[in-house]
Protein backbone atom coordinates (compact mmCIF):
# COMPACT_ATOMS: atom_id res chain seq x y z
CA UNK A 1 0.00 0.00 0.00
CA UNK A 2 1.92 3.17 -1.32
CA UNK A 3 0.46 6.20 0.30
CA UNK A 4 1.84 9.92 -0.17
CA UNK A 5 -1.28 12.00 1.50
CA UNK A 6 -3.52 12.04 4.11
CA UNK A 7 -5.68 9.58 4.06
CA UNK A 8 -8.79 10.44 5.54
CA UNK A 9 -11.31 8.27 7.19
CA UNK A 10 -13.55 7.53 4.19
CA UNK A 11 -10.72 6.12 2.14
CA UNK A 12 -9.39 4.15 4.84
CA UNK A 13 -13.11 2.69 4.97
CA UNK A 14 -12.28 1.62 1.20
CA UNK A 15 -9.21 0.20 2.22
CA UNK A 16 -10.34 -1.75 5.25
CA UNK A 17 -13.66 -3.24 2.92
CA UNK A 18 -11.09 -4.86 0.86
CA UNK A 19 -8.61 -6.30 2.96
CA UNK A 20 -8.47 -9.23 5.55
CA UNK A 21 -6.40 -8.01 8.23
CA UNK A 22 -8.69 -4.65 9.32
CA UNK A 23 -6.88 -4.10 12.44
CA UNK A 24 -3.17 -4.21 10.63
CA UNK A 25 -4.49 -2.20 8.08
CA UNK A 26 -6.38 0.54 10.07
CA UNK A 27 -3.02 0.86 12.90
CA UNK A 28 -0.98 1.01 9.55
CA UNK A 29 -2.95 4.06 7.99
CA UNK A 30 -3.20 5.49 11.20
CA UNK A 31 0.95 5.57 12.07
CA UNK A 32 1.20 6.69 8.36
CA UNK A 33 -1.20 9.75 8.86
CA UNK A 34 1.10 10.31 12.18
CA UNK A 35 3.94 10.47 10.18
CA UNK A 36 2.56 12.58 6.93
CA UNK A 37 1.48 15.30 9.49
CA UNK A 38 5.54 15.32 10.86
CA UNK A 39 6.95 15.28 7.96
CA UNK A 40 5.26 18.22 6.75
CA UNK A 41 3.89 20.33 9.81
CA UNK A 42 7.21 22.53 9.73
CA UNK A 43 6.47 23.33 5.70
CA UNK A 44 7.60 27.07 4.41
CA UNK A 45 4.19 27.03 3.11
CA UNK A 46 2.50 27.79 6.73
CA UNK A 47 4.67 31.14 7.17
CA UNK A 48 1.76 33.67 6.06
CA UNK A 49 4.10 36.54 5.81
CA UNK A 50 7.18 37.72 7.66
CA UNK A 51 5.02 38.90 10.92
CA UNK A 52 2.79 35.92 10.95
CA UNK A 53 3.54 32.03 11.34
CA UNK A 54 0.72 29.33 12.15
CA UNK A 55 1.22 27.56 15.41
CA UNK A 56 1.30 23.91 15.74
CA UNK A 57 -2.60 23.10 15.77
CA UNK A 58 -3.63 25.81 13.12
CA UNK A 59 -0.83 23.25 10.93
CA UNK A 60 -2.27 20.21 12.15
CA UNK A 61 -5.51 21.29 10.61
CA UNK A 62 -4.60 22.39 7.94
CA UNK A 63 -2.84 19.16 7.31
CA UNK A 64 -5.74 16.63 8.26
CA UNK A 65 -7.85 15.64 5.12
CA UNK A 66 -10.74 14.55 6.32
CA UNK A 67 -14.40 14.51 4.54
CA UNK A 68 -15.84 17.21 6.96
CA UNK A 69 -13.76 18.92 10.02
CA UNK A 70 -15.10 21.42 12.29
CA UNK A 71 -12.32 23.81 13.90
CA UNK A 72 -13.38 24.41 16.79
CA UNK A 73 -11.66 28.08 17.68
CA UNK A 74 -12.09 30.05 20.86
CA UNK A 75 -11.89 33.88 20.62
CA UNK A 76 -8.62 35.43 19.37
CA UNK A 77 -7.08 32.33 18.45
CA UNK A 78 -6.27 32.64 14.85
CA UNK A 79 -9.19 31.30 12.73
CA UNK A 80 -9.19 33.76 10.31
CA UNK A 81 -5.10 33.04 9.54
CA UNK A 82 -6.08 29.40 9.83
CA UNK A 83 -8.63 30.01 6.45
CA UNK A 84 -5.99 31.90 5.04
CA UNK A 85 -2.69 29.26 6.02
CA UNK A 86 -5.87 26.45 4.24
CA UNK A 87 -6.17 28.64 1.15
CA UNK A 88 -2.48 28.81 0.47
CA UNK A 89 -2.05 25.17 1.10
CA UNK A 90 -4.45 23.79 -0.72
CA UNK A 91 -3.28 26.40 -4.06
CA UNK A 92 0.09 26.09 -3.69
CA UNK A 93 1.14 22.67 -2.19
CA UNK A 94 -1.80 20.73 -3.63
CA UNK A 95 -2.51 22.69 -6.86
CA UNK A 96 -5.74 23.19 -6.26
CA UNK A 97 -7.80 25.34 -9.00
CA UNK A 98 -9.24 28.30 -7.37
CA UNK A 99 -12.22 28.32 -8.74
CA UNK A 100 -12.84 24.99 -6.65
CA UNK A 101 -12.92 26.50 -3.93
CA UNK A 102 -15.76 27.91 -2.11
CA UNK A 103 -15.41 30.46 0.74
CA UNK A 104 -18.46 31.30 3.37
CA UNK A 105 -19.11 33.88 5.82
CA UNK A 106 -22.18 35.21 7.32
CA UNK A 107 -22.13 39.16 6.29
CA UNK A 108 -20.72 40.99 3.77
CA UNK A 109 -18.51 43.12 5.69
CA UNK A 110 -16.39 39.64 6.80
CA UNK A 111 -16.67 38.28 3.09
CA UNK A 112 -15.41 41.51 2.07
CA UNK A 113 -12.29 41.39 4.37
CA UNK A 114 -11.81 37.67 3.81
CA UNK A 115 -11.54 38.43 0.00
CA UNK A 116 -8.93 40.87 0.88
CA UNK A 117 -6.64 38.65 2.81
CA UNK A 118 -6.69 36.06 0.02
CA UNK A 119 -6.12 38.40 -2.96
CA UNK A 120 -2.48 37.55 -2.25
CA UNK A 121 -2.89 34.46 -3.75
CA UNK A 122 -5.57 34.28 -6.12
CA UNK A 123 -8.78 36.62 -7.67
CA UNK A 124 -10.92 33.83 -8.28
CA UNK A 125 -11.58 32.41 -4.76
CA UNK A 126 -15.57 32.24 -4.71
CA UNK A 127 -16.05 34.40 -1.89
CA UNK A 128 -20.01 34.14 -0.42
CA UNK A 129 -22.48 35.23 2.11
CA UNK A 130 -25.00 32.48 2.30
CA UNK A 131 -27.89 34.74 1.09
CA UNK A 132 -25.17 35.23 -2.43
CA UNK A 133 -24.30 32.57 -3.23
CA UNK A 134 -27.98 31.02 -3.26
CA UNK A 135 -29.17 33.99 -5.33
CA UNK A 136 -25.76 33.40 -7.76
CA UNK A 137 -26.90 29.69 -7.78
CA UNK A 138 -30.71 30.21 -8.55
CA UNK A 139 -29.63 33.52 -11.26
CA UNK A 140 -27.60 30.52 -12.74
CA UNK A 141 -30.86 28.74 -13.98
CA UNK A 142 -33.21 31.70 -14.15
CA UNK A 143 -31.61 35.12 -14.69
CA UNK A 144 -34.83 36.99 -14.53
CA UNK A 145 -35.41 35.99 -10.97
CA UNK A 146 -36.88 39.25 -8.53
CA UNK A 147 -35.92 40.12 -5.27
CA UNK A 148 -38.65 40.95 -2.49
CA UNK A 149 -37.78 43.99 -0.37
CA UNK A 150 -36.72 43.36 2.87
CA UNK A 151 -39.51 44.89 4.46
CA UNK A 152 -42.43 43.00 2.19
CA UNK A 153 -42.98 40.56 5.31
CA UNK A 154 -43.67 42.90 7.50
CA UNK A 155 -45.63 45.04 5.69
CA UNK A 156 -47.89 42.05 4.96
CA UNK A 157 -47.68 41.07 9.08
CA UNK A 158 -48.82 45.04 9.08
CA UNK A 159 -51.74 44.88 6.96
CA UNK A 160 -52.91 41.25 7.99
CA UNK A 161 -53.49 42.11 11.21
CA UNK A 162 -55.58 45.56 10.84
CA UNK A 163 -57.72 43.77 8.61
CA UNK A 164 -58.08 41.02 11.19
CA UNK A 165 -58.08 42.86 14.73
CA UNK A 166 -59.29 46.51 13.07
CA UNK A 167 -56.19 48.06 14.42
CA UNK A 168 -52.57 47.87 14.54
CA UNK A 169 -50.72 46.12 16.97
CA UNK A 170 -46.99 46.31 17.54
CA UNK A 171 -46.11 43.88 19.55
CA UNK A 172 -48.28 41.05 17.75
CA UNK A 173 -46.25 42.45 14.47
CA UNK A 174 -42.78 41.97 16.00
CA UNK A 175 -43.52 38.56 17.33
CA UNK A 176 -45.01 37.34 14.32
CA UNK A 177 -42.37 38.66 12.58
CA UNK A 178 -39.95 37.01 14.25
CA UNK A 179 -41.73 33.73 14.36
CA UNK A 180 -42.59 33.69 10.56
CA UNK A 181 -38.33 34.20 10.46
CA UNK A 182 -37.47 31.23 12.55
CA UNK A 183 -39.98 28.89 10.64
CA UNK A 184 -38.82 29.51 7.70
CA UNK A 185 -34.70 29.50 8.68
CA UNK A 186 -35.82 25.73 9.75
CA UNK A 187 -37.36 25.07 6.67
CA UNK A 188 -40.72 24.45 8.39
CA UNK A 189 -43.65 24.76 5.59
CA UNK A 190 -47.23 26.31 6.24
CA UNK A 191 -48.30 23.07 7.50
CA UNK A 192 -46.10 23.42 10.45
CA UNK A 193 -47.94 26.45 11.56
CA UNK A 194 -50.91 24.27 10.88
CA UNK A 195 -50.13 21.20 12.97
CA UNK A 196 -49.55 23.70 15.76
CA UNK A 197 -52.58 25.62 15.47
CA UNK A 198 -54.63 22.36 15.39
CA UNK A 199 -52.88 21.10 18.90
CA UNK A 200 -52.76 23.97 20.68
CA UNK A 201 -54.97 24.67 24.01
CA UNK A 202 -54.20 28.05 24.92
CA UNK A 203 -56.42 30.17 23.15
CA UNK A 204 -54.23 33.11 22.95
CA UNK A 205 -51.68 31.40 21.77
CA UNK A 206 -54.02 29.89 19.46
CA UNK A 207 -54.68 32.81 17.75
CA UNK A 208 -51.35 33.86 17.90
CA UNK A 209 -50.56 30.96 15.32
CA UNK A 210 -54.01 31.56 13.52
CA UNK A 211 -53.08 35.06 12.61
CA UNK A 212 -49.44 33.56 11.88
CA UNK A 213 -51.15 31.31 9.21
CA UNK A 214 -52.94 34.23 7.45
CA UNK A 215 -49.79 36.09 7.65
CA UNK A 216 -47.40 33.56 5.59
CA UNK A 217 -50.10 32.57 3.77
CA UNK A 218 -50.67 36.34 2.05
CA UNK A 219 -47.41 36.41 1.93
CA UNK A 220 -46.41 33.42 -0.34
CA UNK A 221 -49.18 34.13 -2.11
CA UNK A 222 -47.54 37.69 -2.97
CA UNK A 223 -44.13 36.05 -3.55
CA UNK A 224 -45.79 33.62 -5.90
CA UNK A 225 -48.37 36.39 -7.86
CA UNK A 226 -45.34 38.72 -8.37
CA UNK A 227 -42.51 35.99 -9.49
CA UNK A 228 -40.26 37.04 -6.02
CA UNK A 229 -38.49 35.82 -3.48
CA UNK A 230 -37.12 36.57 -0.33
CA UNK A 231 -33.44 35.96 1.47
CA UNK A 232 -34.40 32.74 2.94
CA UNK A 233 -36.68 31.17 -0.01
CA UNK A 234 -32.88 32.14 -1.91
CA UNK A 235 -31.59 29.72 0.16
CA UNK A 236 -34.31 26.98 -0.10
CA UNK A 237 -34.62 27.12 -3.36
CA UNK A 238 -31.03 27.30 -4.43
CA UNK A 239 -30.75 24.00 -2.73
CA UNK A 240 -33.57 22.70 -4.30
CA UNK A 241 -32.07 23.20 -7.54
CA UNK A 242 -28.22 21.83 -6.40
CA UNK A 243 -29.94 18.95 -5.24
CA UNK A 244 -31.72 18.52 -8.92
CA UNK A 245 -29.01 20.03 -11.41
CA UNK A 246 -25.61 20.08 -11.88
CA UNK A 247 -23.87 23.37 -10.28
CA UNK A 248 -19.93 23.78 -9.79
CA UNK A 249 -17.29 21.23 -8.94
CA UNK A 250 -16.45 22.76 -6.21
CA UNK A 251 -13.42 20.54 -4.04
CA UNK A 252 -13.28 22.86 -0.76
CA UNK A 253 -15.79 24.24 1.12
CA UNK A 254 -14.66 26.74 4.15
CA UNK A 255 -17.48 28.04 6.15
CA UNK A 256 -16.20 30.90 9.08
CA UNK A 257 -18.31 31.19 12.05
CA UNK A 258 -19.90 27.94 11.74
CA UNK A 259 -21.54 28.46 15.12
CA UNK A 260 -24.26 31.02 13.54
CA UNK A 261 -25.38 27.84 11.25
CA UNK A 262 -29.38 27.91 10.65
CA UNK A 263 -30.74 24.49 9.15
CA UNK A 264 -31.91 25.79 5.77
CA UNK A 265 -27.80 26.81 5.23
CA UNK A 266 -26.88 23.49 6.61
CA UNK A 267 -29.30 21.99 4.07
CA UNK A 268 -27.66 23.88 1.32
CA UNK A 269 -24.14 23.42 2.35
CA UNK A 270 -24.85 19.34 2.71
CA UNK A 271 -26.65 19.54 -0.93
CA UNK A 272 -23.72 20.93 -2.57
CA UNK A 273 -20.99 18.23 -0.90
CA UNK A 274 -23.66 15.10 -1.80
CA UNK A 275 -23.47 16.25 -5.59
CA UNK A 276 -19.76 17.41 -5.67
CA UNK A 277 -17.94 15.18 -3.01
CA UNK A 278 -16.27 18.39 -1.80
CA UNK A 279 -14.13 18.43 1.26
CA UNK A 280 -15.57 20.60 4.41
CA UNK A 281 -13.90 23.29 6.73
CA UNK A 282 -16.09 24.56 9.34
CA UNK A 283 -14.73 27.11 11.95
CA UNK A 284 -16.40 28.10 14.72
CA UNK A 285 -17.08 28.31 18.74
CA UNK A 286 -20.03 27.34 20.03
CA UNK A 287 -18.98 29.44 23.19
CA UNK A 288 -20.02 32.92 21.21
CA UNK A 289 -22.81 31.09 19.32
CA UNK A 290 -25.19 34.73 19.95
CA UNK A 291 -28.50 34.17 17.42
CA UNK A 292 -30.23 31.31 18.12
CA UNK A 293 -33.28 34.36 18.94
CA UNK A 294 -32.64 34.32 14.41
CA UNK A 295 -32.78 31.16 13.66
CA UNK A 296 -29.04 29.85 13.50
CA UNK A 297 -29.20 26.20 15.57
CA UNK A 298 -26.30 25.22 17.87
CA UNK A 299 -26.98 21.49 18.01
CA UNK A 300 -25.78 21.57 14.23
CA UNK A 301 -22.34 22.65 15.83
CA UNK A 302 -22.29 20.30 18.74
CA UNK A 303 -23.43 17.42 17.16
CA UNK A 304 -21.45 17.83 14.05
CA UNK A 305 -20.40 14.13 13.49
CA UNK A 306 -24.37 13.25 13.56
CA UNK A 307 -24.79 15.47 10.84
CA UNK A 308 -21.01 14.69 8.49
CA UNK A 309 -20.59 11.24 9.95
CA UNK A 310 -16.96 10.63 8.11
CA UNK A 311 -15.66 14.30 10.06
CA UNK A 312 -13.13 15.07 12.53
CA UNK A 313 -12.93 17.48 15.27
CA UNK A 314 -9.84 19.85 16.05
CA UNK A 315 -9.27 22.60 18.22
CA UNK A 316 -7.17 25.26 18.03
CA UNK A 317 -5.68 25.83 21.36
CA UNK A 318 -3.65 29.10 21.44
CA UNK A 319 -4.90 32.87 22.21
CA UNK A 320 -3.12 35.45 21.62
CA UNK A 321 -5.74 38.23 22.50
CA UNK A 322 -6.77 37.80 25.90
CA UNK A 323 -4.65 37.04 29.29
CA UNK A 324 -4.64 33.44 30.64
CA UNK A 325 -6.01 34.52 33.94
CA UNK A 326 -8.99 36.11 31.80
CA UNK A 327 -9.55 33.03 29.91
CA UNK A 328 -9.22 30.92 32.72
CA UNK A 329 -12.28 33.32 34.40
CA UNK A 330 -14.32 32.79 31.32
CA UNK A 331 -13.88 29.37 30.36
CA UNK A 332 -14.95 28.69 33.57
CA UNK A 333 -18.06 30.74 33.24
CA UNK A 334 -18.65 29.53 30.24
CA UNK A 335 -18.45 25.84 30.82
CA UNK A 336 -21.37 26.60 33.97
CA UNK A 337 -23.72 25.63 31.13
CA UNK A 338 -22.88 21.44 30.65
CA UNK A 339 -24.41 21.51 27.03
CA UNK A 340 -21.03 23.87 25.98
CA UNK A 341 -18.07 21.78 24.35
CA UNK A 342 -14.62 21.89 26.46
CA UNK A 343 -11.82 23.51 25.84
CA UNK A 344 -8.49 24.13 27.28
CA UNK A 345 -7.33 28.01 26.13
CA UNK A 346 -4.30 29.31 26.50
CA UNK A 347 -2.35 32.10 26.16
CA UNK A 348 1.77 33.60 27.13
CA UNK A 349 -0.41 36.94 28.16
CA UNK A 350 -0.04 37.66 32.19
CA UNK A 351 -2.36 39.87 33.93
CA UNK A 352 -3.67 38.90 37.58
CA UNK A 353 -6.68 41.15 37.58
CA UNK A 354 -7.92 41.62 34.26
CA UNK A 355 -11.61 42.24 35.37
CA UNK A 356 -12.32 45.10 37.42
CA UNK A 357 -15.53 45.72 39.35
CA UNK A 358 -16.59 49.34 39.18
CA UNK A 359 -20.24 50.16 41.19
CA UNK A 360 -21.74 53.28 40.44
CA UNK A 361 -24.61 55.71 41.62
CA UNK A 362 -24.26 57.69 38.44
CA UNK A 363 -23.17 55.69 35.38
CA UNK A 364 -21.90 58.70 33.41
CA UNK A 365 -19.60 60.02 36.28
CA UNK A 366 -17.95 56.42 36.66
CA UNK A 367 -17.04 56.83 32.95
CA UNK A 368 -15.73 60.15 32.82
CA UNK A 369 -13.63 59.31 35.81
CA UNK A 370 -12.78 56.06 33.95
CA UNK A 371 -11.88 57.57 30.47
CA UNK A 372 -8.34 59.57 31.76
CA UNK A 373 -7.68 56.31 33.18
CA UNK A 374 -7.20 54.30 29.90
CA UNK A 375 -5.28 53.73 27.34
CA UNK A 376 -5.69 52.78 23.41
CA UNK A 377 -9.02 52.10 21.75
CA UNK A 378 -11.95 51.74 24.23
CA UNK A 379 -15.44 49.74 23.72
CA UNK A 380 -18.31 50.93 25.51
CA UNK A 381 -20.66 47.26 25.35
CA UNK A 382 -24.50 47.81 26.46
CA UNK A 383 -26.68 44.83 25.97
CA UNK A 384 -29.19 46.74 24.10
CA UNK A 385 -29.12 49.69 21.27
CA UNK A 386 -31.06 51.85 24.38
CA UNK A 387 -28.03 51.60 26.68
CA UNK A 388 -26.47 54.51 25.43
CA UNK A 389 -28.80 56.36 26.78
CA UNK A 390 -27.41 55.59 30.02
CA UNK A 391 -24.62 57.65 29.42
CA UNK A 392 -26.03 60.90 28.55
CA UNK A 393 -24.40 63.81 30.18
CA UNK A 394 -23.56 67.62 29.93
CA UNK A 395 -20.11 66.98 29.09
CA UNK A 396 -20.22 63.70 27.62
CA UNK A 397 -21.00 64.16 23.54
CA UNK A 398 -22.36 61.09 21.45
CA UNK A 399 -22.06 61.45 18.12
CA UNK A 400 -23.92 60.49 15.47
CA UNK A 401 -21.84 56.99 15.42
CA UNK A 402 -21.89 55.70 18.46
CA UNK A 403 -18.35 58.02 19.68
CA UNK A 404 -18.40 58.46 22.93
CA UNK A 405 -16.45 61.76 23.48
CA UNK A 406 -15.72 63.31 27.41
CA UNK A 407 -13.26 66.16 27.22
CA UNK A 408 -9.96 64.79 25.40
CA UNK A 409 -10.95 61.50 25.43
CA UNK A 410 -12.84 59.08 23.33
CA UNK A 411 -14.66 55.76 23.17
CA UNK A 412 -16.88 53.34 20.59
CA UNK A 413 -20.14 52.12 21.80
CA UNK A 414 -21.79 49.14 20.39
CA UNK A 415 -24.10 46.52 21.12
CA UNK A 416 -22.19 42.87 22.62
CA UNK A 417 -23.98 41.70 19.42
CA UNK A 418 -22.32 43.88 17.26
CA UNK A 419 -18.59 43.49 18.52
CA UNK A 420 -18.20 39.78 17.78
CA UNK A 421 -15.23 39.45 15.95
CA UNK A 422 -13.80 42.58 16.66
CA UNK A 423 -11.12 43.24 19.45
CA UNK A 424 -9.82 46.61 21.66
CA UNK A 425 -7.41 47.62 24.22
CA UNK A 426 -9.79 47.87 26.74
CA UNK A 427 -13.50 46.92 27.18
CA UNK A 428 -16.01 48.89 29.13
CA UNK A 429 -19.37 46.63 30.12
CA UNK A 430 -22.49 48.68 30.95
CA UNK A 431 -26.09 47.59 32.28
CA UNK A 432 -24.87 45.13 34.68
CA UNK A 433 -28.42 45.02 36.55
CA UNK A 434 -30.47 42.15 37.85
CA UNK A 435 -33.75 43.49 35.63
CA UNK A 436 -36.07 42.74 33.09
CA UNK A 437 -33.68 44.95 30.23
CA UNK A 438 -30.86 43.90 32.77
CA UNK A 439 -27.40 41.51 31.60
CA UNK A 440 -28.54 39.23 31.40
CA UNK A 441 -31.86 40.12 29.40
CA UNK A 442 -34.78 38.66 31.57
CA UNK A 443 -37.17 38.83 28.89
CA UNK A 444 -38.69 35.02 28.52
CA UNK A 445 -38.41 32.88 25.57
CA UNK A 446 -41.64 33.50 23.98
CA UNK A 447 -43.84 30.19 24.70
CA UNK A 448 -44.07 29.79 20.23
CA UNK A 449 -40.66 28.99 20.18
CA UNK A 450 -40.69 26.48 23.15
CA UNK A 451 -40.81 23.35 20.05
CA UNK A 452 -37.90 24.81 18.54
CA UNK A 453 -35.27 25.91 20.84
CA UNK A 454 -34.06 22.64 22.75
CA UNK A 455 -31.74 24.59 25.22
CA UNK A 456 -32.48 24.31 28.46
CA UNK A 457 -30.32 25.64 30.62
CA UNK A 458 -31.09 28.87 31.90
CA UNK A 459 -29.57 31.76 29.84
CA UNK A 460 -27.76 29.43 28.17
CA UNK A 461 -27.49 32.53 24.87
CA UNK A 462 -27.10 34.86 27.42
CA UNK A 463 -24.42 33.31 28.99
CA UNK A 464 -22.54 33.25 25.98
CA UNK A 465 -23.12 36.90 24.97
CA UNK A 466 -21.91 37.89 28.60
CA UNK A 467 -18.50 35.68 27.11
CA UNK A 468 -18.35 37.39 23.75
CA UNK A 469 -18.63 40.66 25.47
CA UNK A 470 -15.66 39.53 28.31
CA UNK A 471 -13.45 38.31 25.42
CA UNK A 472 -13.16 41.59 23.29
CA UNK A 473 -10.56 43.34 25.37
CA UNK A 474 -6.52 42.37 24.68
CA UNK A 475 -6.04 44.13 28.58
CA UNK A 476 -8.80 44.54 30.93
CA UNK A 477 -12.76 44.58 31.20
CA UNK A 478 -14.01 46.90 33.49
CA UNK A 479 -18.06 45.87 34.80
CA UNK A 480 -20.02 48.62 35.53
CA UNK A 481 -22.65 47.64 38.11
CA UNK A 482 -25.43 50.11 40.53
CA UNK A 483 -24.79 49.31 43.60
CA UNK A 484 -28.03 47.75 44.27
CA UNK A 485 -29.45 45.13 41.60
CA UNK A 486 -26.10 43.69 40.67
CA UNK A 487 -26.27 41.21 37.47
CA UNK A 488 -26.51 37.33 38.75
CA UNK A 489 -23.43 37.06 36.09
CA UNK A 490 -21.51 39.45 38.28
CA UNK A 491 -22.14 37.23 41.71
CA UNK A 492 -21.19 34.19 39.70
CA UNK A 493 -18.20 35.72 38.19
CA UNK A 494 -16.66 37.30 41.49
CA UNK A 495 -17.42 33.54 42.91
CA UNK A 496 -15.56 32.26 40.03
CA UNK A 497 -12.42 34.73 40.55
CA UNK A 498 -12.35 34.43 44.60
CA UNK A 499 -12.33 30.62 44.04
CA UNK A 500 -8.90 31.30 42.38
CA UNK A 501 -7.48 33.59 44.69
CA UNK A 502 -8.32 31.09 47.94
CA UNK A 503 -6.31 28.14 45.43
Amino acid sequence: MQLNHYVSKLEMEKYLKKSNNKLKIKKEIEKHNRQYIKNNINDEIFKLSDKISLDYYQKKCILKEEEAVLLIAGAGSGKTTTIQGKIKYLLLKKQIDPEAILCISFTRKSAKQLKEKLLIYSDKIEISTFHSLGLKIIRHFNKNVKIAADDLLLQVIKSTIKQQLKKENIIYEKQILHFLNVIICNNYTIDKIVELKNKEKNIFLKKFYHLSLLCYQQYKKILKDKNMIDYNEMIIQATNLIKNHKYKNYKYIIIDEYQDISFIRYQLIKAIINQTKAKLLAVGDDWQSIYGFSGSRIDLFTNFKLYFPYSSIMYLVNTYRNSQKLLDYTTKFILKNPNQIKKNLKSNKKDDKPIIFLYYISISQTIKNLLPKLKGKILILGRNNQDINLLKDKEIIIRKNEIIEYKNYQAKYMTVHKSKGLEYDNVIIINMKNELLGFPSQIKEPLYLNYINNETYQYAEERRLFYVALTRTKNKVYILSPFYKKSIFIKELKNIILKDKNN
